[in-house]
């Protein structure tokens, strides 16, 4: 019995021995250090959303576009950005920052009013002096768009040799308006009446994909197509709205729908169109938003819509009747220069107005899809220092895809933050 009890104590002190020495790691070299596993510490690094230009623009932007990096195209009448030159055309980082990856062309050599983003990253732009390119992804021109010797104005003596003889705004065929289809071909609209040297619809022609003339499209029954705003829209049907275009006989001065071949639609939308034989008796529209259900909203300046007191916007119904539940209530006390519908079916509106049915709003209002103010979106001051150029002191709206909001446009405050030509807001307008 000693024996096996000295036996078990043995073999007790030999296992407690081996667990402390294995729990306390004990160095036969003095002072000796012994590395220790740890837990490596994970922190999420600090994302920081800012977009700051700096100096901004010198002058207005009249066209603007988010790529699928997330970066804003800008594009109008300025020459500068943060004290750096560029040429009418300009690519801005998520930060606000130019894009140096990003050259507009030299040939660019007057303002440009409207962009087409395409889904590949190309850009078309169009504007004044006869500008029309195609540009890959670094500002270059892509070649393989042919437009030949490009628009004309032949009915007011313009051609492209004196066209290009000069650098002025005032010279040759003016672009003002591009409108792109699902399947690459797009409409440009403005002051022209021939393209690569063959005669083509008063101030409206469709292209193909590669700039070539769409053949099928022939709107006859347009004699007048020339239009300083950017107030045509595609319809859900596919069919095109246009304002302001005179027609044969001033018939259907009120906007018009038209096939893609250019054929009135006198079906989809057969009453939208408002006979007159004054040539003067129709409304001056500047913008228009299309909904998904077909309404239409219309902004501009005007007061009276088929004999019913309307201030500068007007809800019109598929067939073609005001909508009465879009109540404006005495609407807006100056001209509505750009709408834009939300996602959500709310109503972005902006223009040379400070009053909204009596309410003070400088320039920029949102409204609910009946008509009343959004009070969840609150711009304070609004707008200050426009340029009232006639251009679109807010020229567009770009959403991205968490709600906060690009605004572009002849300003150069918003809610007394100085804010050259651009700026980024909240859902909430706020900055």
């Amino acid at each position: 019995m000693k024996i096996h009890f000295k036996i078990i104590l043995a073999i007790i002190f030999l296992f407690t021995s081996h667990s402390c020495s294995k729990t306390t790691e004990i160095s036969a070299t003095p002072n000796a250090v012994v590395d220790k596993p740890t837990t490596p510490i994970t922190t999420n690094p600090i994302v920081v959303d800012k977009f700051e230009t700096g100096d901004g623009f010198t002058s207005s932007v009249l066209a603007s576009e988010i790529d699928a990096d997330g970066k804003l195209i800008c594009a109008g009448i300025f020459r500068s950005f943060n004290n750096k030159n560029v040429n009418f055309l300009v690519r801005l980082n998520k930060d606000g920052s130019l894009d140096s990856t990003f050259i507009a062309p030299k040939e660019i050599n007057s303002w440009i009013r409207d962009i087409i983003l395409q889904a590949d990253g190309k850009l078309i732009v169009g504007g004044d002096n006869s500008i029309l390119f195609r540009l890959n992804k670094d500002g270059s021109i892509d070649n393989s768009f042919n437009t030949g010797k490009g628009f004309s104005f032949s009915g007011l003596g313009y051609d492209n040799s004196y066209v290009s003889s000069g650098n002025s705004y005032l010279k040759g065929a003016d672009i003002m308006q591009l409108i792109a289809n699902k399947d690459g071909s797009f409409f440009a609209l403005g002051s022209f009446d021939n393209y690569n040297s063959k005669m083509v619809t008063y101030g409206i022609i469709k292209l193909k994909s590669d700039g070539i003339i769409d053949e099928t499209f022939t709107p006859n029954m347009i004699i007048n197509g020339i239009s300083s705003y950017k107030s045509t829209s595609l319809l859900p049907n596919g069919n095109l709205l246009i304002s302001n275009m005179g027609l044969q006989d001033y018939t259907y001065r009120f906007p018009i729908a038209i096939t893609q071949n250019g054929i009135i639609d006198t079906l989809t939308y057969k009453s939208i169109g408002e006979k007159s034989n004054n040539s003067n008796n129709y409304p001056s529209i500047i913008t228009s938003a299309v909904q998904n259900d077909g309404k239409i909203i219309f902004g501009g300046g005007f007061t009276n819509i088929k004999g019913v007191s309307v201030n500068n916007i007007v809800r019109i119904q598929v067939n073609g009747s005001i909508d009465e539940s879009f109540n404006i209530g005495s609407g807006f006390n100056d001209v509505v220069q750009k709408i834009q519908l939300q996602s959500d079916g709310k109503i972005l509106v902006a223009g040379q107005f400070t009053k909204y049915n009596n309410s003070n709003q400088n320039h920029l209002v949102r409204l609910n899809t009946d008509g009343s103010i959004d009070n969840t979106f609150n711009s304070g001051l609004g707008f200050t220092n426009l340029q009232n150029t006639g251009l679109g002191d807010v020229s567009n709206f770009n959403f991205r895809s968490d709600g906060k909001i690009f605004i572009t446009g002849g300003f150069s405050y918003y809610n007394g933050t100085k804010q050259h030509f651009v700026v980024r807001i909240n859902p909430d307008g706020s900055l």
